[in-house]
């Protein structure tokens, strides 16, 4: 053994010895000094900001590291390391979609290391092999990922050959499917790392291919809303861990389970990435080394009393509602919260007060708020301690102003002298259908879409919109987008008729959503049929860059796609859509307050005040009474609780004048037969069987 360590060494040494390190210093161009580089070269970089603007293939052996006692920032778009790599000791952002990524096959490994990654500028991943790809081993030690949102920091969907090590390592805050993400990784270790808000499953083994051993770790949740296993592997062990607030890890046969318990981890703020915690903590010297559970940079530590505001830490703007978001610790447990605004951080106007020590969020109703720029603070207070905190930015409140949907079925009868309105409020649940694409529109409303190594073309056909499609990379887009003139108010159901290829590939059919969120669900392009989908089969696009929402609510539908995104290295092939249609149920106006009718003689009411009021309520019929003969224009308006008005809903009544007036029916009768017809004498007037007037 000492020999073989001798000689590794000896060789660790002559390869430093043929090695050149280049030092960079802030403002040099990074892409520039990968290219120059040769075989085994070290690029290091000394403390500063540094940006790489447009992605990069290394194909040569290369360490990225920082510079002895340095401490640079790296502003990555993305370098893709296809050889030998090593990428050490750096500060990485990004605004691109992937930092590290993976794109070609060798028996070469991956080292990250010290680095911390935050990518919650952008949605994508931090490391990423891709489908069809072959390392030999991957290796991720004392580092830290927040923020990513694309099916985990770490997405290993290729495959690595030996070894796949994560150890003393923190994610926290990455969304989609988690932290980390396996599929062909027969031999993978996860040791003393720590996990919080990760998603519905922070480490998830695809099969029982992947024999994983998790230890050590710690998986935390702020809340168990929509939680999933915490550790999702089908082989292997979890042993010495903790999870809270999430599910416990998936029970299989081929798992074995030792020491796992859930328990509070007892952190001390981890709103705010602090995942210290109290002596009290189950972590603490529960590790099978006898240390702590979880990311060894973590340790005991005691709370202080501190209240933060997680809200506003960039201008904002809201209307209606806005969610203040807040963590506060408290030692004692008693304390308690009070939220404040201000519009010049002097004077403060209570919000609420006595929230409890647990409360991470309040609705803040500021729908009857004046317009304006609002600060925030928070004070949690004990019996004999205070603590504040303010807003970093304002929130612009900006007023609703958007009208009640329009009284529907305007209708009026006349009886004598007056006229029976009625009609429907606002208030009920109504179908609505938009039609998205038809062939009756040819190419209107249609465009075609493809992402860089992809093409579309689109033309109308006998039965629809003709796509065909060509990708010369897996996962590449290429489809038709459908924009409706105006966005659709509802989904609840998308009907079209498809006529597929017959090939295996499908259709990823997207719906955009208030011109940002995306949702999708596959569709196989062996269809040839009339299909409708509804709401409940869609899921977040979580790898889309925009993504805002968490929650489809089938409102404000901006956008249809029908895209194929397949895992071929290349397809090509065509299909066919037609008569895109959305249908749902359009929900009664919340804020709805009341209606008024207004009458006028000579036009159309155009406003409230526009003639007289004969109805200001709630009802949904009236009568207009006492009516002179003549022709009446009504219109009804719906209103809400700030005075927002629909627009009018008109009819129009006429009122003829009645031979018999119902005064005079109380007045004494006399009958005739004259000229072989029956007339009526009532207060000296002579009426015929009708009762109309004669001579």
């Amino acid at each position: 053994m000492k020999k073989l360590s001798f000689f590794v060494a000896t060789c660790l040494v002559a390869l430093t010895a043929n090695a050149a390190v280049v030092t960079l210093n802030p403002g040099d161009n990074i892409n520039d000094a990968i290219k120059a580089a040769g075989d085994g070269d070290v690029i290091e970089l000394t403390t500063g900001n540094y940006e790489q603007s447009s992605s990069i293939k290394v194909d040569k052996a290369l360490t990225i590291q920082a510079a002895a006692g340095a401490k640079p920032t790296l502003k990555i778009y993305r370098i893709e390391p296809n050889a030998e790599f090593v990428f050490k000791g750096l500060n990485v952002t990004t605004e691109g979609e992937y930092m590290l990524r993976t794109t070609a096959s060798g028996n070469f490994s991956v080292r990250i290391e010290d680095c911390t990654f935050d990518h919650s500028a952008s949605a994508g991943r931090v490391y990423y092999l891709s489908s069809g790809q072959t390392i030999k081993n991957l290796t991720v030690n004392n580092c830290v990922f927040e923020g990513s949102s694309v099916d985990g920091a770490i997405y290993a969907y290729g495959t690595v050959s030996g070894k796949m090590s994560v150890t003393n390592c923190t994610f926290a805050n990455n969304s989609g499917a988690g932290a980390i993400y396996l599929k062909n990784v027969p031999d993978a270790e996860i040791d003393h790392c720590t996990f919080y808000n990760n998603g519905v499953r922070p480490i998830k083994s695809e099969n029982d291919k992947n024999n994983v051993i998790v230890s050590n770790c710690v998986v935390s949740n702020p809340s168990a809303e929509g939680a999933e296993y915490c550790i999702s592997i089908y082989k292997g062990t979890v042993g010495y861990c903790v999870y809270y607030n999430t599910k416990a890890p998936r029970s299989s046969s081929n798992v074995d389970q030792i020491e796992v318990t859930e328990a509070d981890p007892q952190f001390i703020d981890p709103a705010n990435g602090n995942f210290n915690f109290r002596s009290t903590s189950p972590l603490k010297g529960k590790a099978t080394d006898g240390s702590n559970i979880g990311d060894p940079r973590w340790t005991i530590a005691e709370a202080q009393m501190t209240i933060s505001l997680l809200s506003l830490n960039s201008a904002e703007t809201a209307t209606d509602l806005y969610t203040i978001a807040l963590s506060a610790i408290d030692p004692d447990g008693t304390g308690t919260i009070t939220l404040e605004y201000s519009t010049d951080k002097t004077a403060w106007t209570e919000i609420a007060k006595s929230l409890p020590l647990s409360t991470l969020s309040y609705d803040w109703n500021i729908r009857t708020m004046a317009a304006g720029t609002y600060y925030l603070r928070a004070t949690l207070a004990n019996a004999t301690k205070s603590v504040q905190a303010e807003s970093a930015a304002a929130l612009t409140i900006v007023p609703d102003t958007q009208a009640p949907r329009d009284i529907t079925d305007f209708a009026v009868s006349t009886d004598h002298n007056s006229a029976v309105l009625t009609w429907i409020n606002p208030t009920h649940n109504i179908n609505a259908a938009t039609t998205i694409y038809t062939l009756a529109q040819g190419m209107t409303g249609a465009e075609m879409y493809a992402s860089s190594n992809a093409t579309a073309t689109i033309a109308t056909a006998e039965d629809g919109l003709k796509v065909d499609y060509s990708t010369t990379k897996a996962w590449e887009d290429a489809g038709v987008k459908f924009t409706p003139a105006a966005p659709a108010e509802v989904l609840t159901n998308i009907a079209f008729d498809l006529k597929g290829n017959g090939s295996g590939h499908n259709i990823r059919l997207t719906i955009e959503q208030n011109g940002f969120d995306w949702w999708y669900v596959y569709v196989p392009l062996s269809e040839n049929k009339m299909q409708t989908i509804s709401i409940d089969k869609f899921e977040k696009l979580t790898w889309h860059n925009n993504q805002k929402g968490d929650t489809f609510d089938g409102t404000n539908i901006t956008a249809v796609y029908f895209v194929v995104s397949v895992s071929d290295a290349s397809a090509q092939g065509s299909f066919v859509i037609n008569n895109v249609e959305m249908t749902g149920v359009v929900p009664p106006v919340a804020d709805y307050e009341k209606t008024i009718i207004v009458r006028n003689t000579t036009a159309y009411p155009a406003t409230i005040t526009d003639g007289t009021v004969v109805y200001e309520g709630t009802e949904e019929t009236c009568t207009d009474t006492n009516l002179a003969e003549g022709t009446y224009y009504y219109s009804a308006f719906a209103l809400d609780d700030l005075g927002n008005v629909s627009a009018a809903a008109q009819v129009t009544a006429t009122i003829t004048a009645t031979a018999i007036e119902d005064a005079i029916l109380c007045k004494p009768v006399e009958k005739r037969i004259e000229n072989g017809q029956v007339v009526i004498i009532r207060n000296n007037v002579r009426y015929n069987a009708l009762g109309t007037t004669v001579k």
